[in-house]
């Protein structure tokens, strides 16, 4: 593979595991330890070290001694929430030497700094994380970048055959699942949610789809984005499905959710939930999905308002995969064809309260006009998902005559205007998808 630095902007540089050589030629590690003292080791031979219980911080240059203790702390608290309470392996090694965490670019002897952080393993393998200047001097960030790079050394002791690559079914998870982790250490910390827009830009691509991080472009976040769906699998299941995952020997995740769920339902239930952000921390989510949107707006695809009046046709989503498509206040009858093959699962978010509508094709006739706009939830499951092309009609009173029609733009920027994209007080009761634990090897 080439060797190319990861994403400047990517909370981790976890892509540099691919290729030893690579860490080299970029200079992130020395190919064998320098020093030893019982209990430690440094590849870079650092000027200053400070530790705690499991781990060592080094640096060179100057450091205040209040802030290298913050940073010790703040580690220690991502491994008593991911290691001693929920049960994630210890790095590989822990039993003969601490974790070392390096300030990447502090000086001559420093590992070299890329993006906010990254975790990766020193010339003789052991596992070890360096954060960069920036990610030191904003803390409040910073402390939220460590327990996820944390959560990659807890990953790569694992049991689960999972790889960092395009072929491997389980690559999403490894950054889901770090971010995921970056909420289970500090769930009061805004910045968990930073990275929502990677799913909620192109909800109606599959939500495991990894895309493997050399370009820094939008579509390279699409696994951190992935968390979203990591949070709340594990909010209906428990938060032990999530080390579950990692300590069970198929390397297909669907295979493995569909042991312990059934996920089929849970994914429906979840694209139903994502239409009006109908999650606990879903006004932490639509407030960073806006910004994103605001930002780059030839990206957002999230929400399309459905023409009155006419038959469109729509790309159907991927296998778990949504569309989202927002229906005039007037419609009474709704009709979605057949797509040409698999299943399509039709939903409808309101206000007043959900409506399930079954499996296309659905000719449904609302009971007088909406009280409040709708959204028309079309998703995609992964036992039989759709293929090919859907279509979708909407129509109001005496059919065309009574639509009112407009550009997406129009109705979406009203909807939006308005605050019609709603989210529902208090949420629903759902009944719960578990079946049994997650297999263990």
């Amino acid at each position: 593979m080439p060797c190319l630095p990861p994403p400047s902007d990517c909370a981790s540089a976890y892509v540099a595991l691919a290729e030893q050589d690579c860490l080299v030629e970029l200079g992130l590690f020395a190919h064998a330890a320098k020093s030893f003292v019982e209990g430690e080791r440094d590849s870079f031979g650092t000027e200053n070290s400070a530790e705690s219980e499991h781990l060592i911080l080094r640096w060179d240059g100057s450091l205040d001694p209040g802030l290298s203790q913050v940073i010790l702390a703040s580690g220690e608290a991502g491994w008593q929430s991911l290691v001693t309470d929920l049960g994630m392996p210890e790095p590989y090694g822990s039993a003969s030497y601490k974790l070392n965490i390096y300030l990447g670019d502090s000086g001559a002897n420093a590992p070299r700094a890329l993006g906010e952080a990254y975790a990766t393993v020193d010339g003789d393998g052991y596992p070890m994380v360096v954060l960069s200047p920036e990610a030191v001097a904003d803390w409040e960030r910073g402390q939220v970048v460590l327990a996820h790079e944390l959560f990659h050394t807890l990953q790569d002791n694992s049991a689960a055959p999972f790889e960092y690559s395009e072929s491997s079914p389980g690559a999403w998870l490894f950054e889901a699942t770090a971010v995921w982790a970056e909420a289970q250490v500090y769930p009061a910390n805004a910045d968990t949610a930073r990275w929502v827009y990677g799913w909620s830009l192109r909800p109606q691509d599959s939500v495991d789809r990894f895309v493997f991080p050399n370009s820094s472009s939008l579509d390279e976040y699409r696994q951190y984005g992935a968390f979203v769906w990591v949070r709340f699998l594990s909010n209906q299941e428990g938060e032990g499905l999530i080390p579950a995952l990692w300590d069970q020997e198929s390397d297909d995740p669907r295979k493995a959710l569909d042991d312990a769920l059934d996920l089929e339902w849970a994914w429906h239930d979840f694209a139903l939930r994502g239409a009006s952000w109908d999650f606990p921390e879903g006004a932490r989510y639509e407030a960073v999905h806006e910004m994103a949107a605001e930002q780059w707006t030839d990206w957002d695809e999230r929400l399309s308002a459905l023409e009155a009046g006419s038959w469109q046709n729509l790309p159907v989503p991927d296998s778990l995969g949504v569309r989202y498509l927002s229906l005039d206040a007037q419609t009474q009858r709704l009709r979605v064809r057949s797509p040409e093959g698999g299943e399509l699962r039709v939903q409808l978010s309101l206000s007043g309260g959900d409506q399930d509508l079954g499996w296309a094709p659905v000719d449904h006739r609302l009971e007088g006009p909406l009280a409040d706009p709708a959204i028309l939830v079309l998703s995609s499951g992964w036992e039989q998902p759709a293929q090919g092309m859907v279509r979708v009609r909407s129509d109001g009173p005496g059919g065309c005559g009574g639509c009112r029609t407009g550009g997406s733009g129009g109705v979406l920027g009203a909807l939006l205007a308005m605050g019609l994209v709603f989210r529902r007080d208090g949420g629903h009761a759902r009944p719960s998808h578990s079946r049994e634990a997650l297999p263990r090897p």
